[in-house]
């Protein structure tokens, strides 16, 4: 399969941004608790997928 160089940014940037550091995830759920952080975790997610398709749509756009 071929990938553009548009489509390999948004993969890697949505690769980057939807792996939050696991190592802060569980100290928040160890401190707090894991409902807090699966509330974070649902935001990063939600922001993480809305500003790709943003970049994606503004890429495409572009070319």
């Amino acid at each position: 399969m071929e990938m553009s160089i548009s489509q390999i940014f948004i993969l890697v940037y949505l690769a980057s941004t939807l792996s939050a550091c696991l190592v802060t995830l569980f100290t928040i759920g160890k401190e707090l608790s894991w409902k807090h952080t699966i509330s974070i975790a649902w935001k990063q997610m939600l922001t993480s997928v809305v500003s790709a398709a943003f970049l994606a749509a503004g890429l495409y756009f572009l070319s």
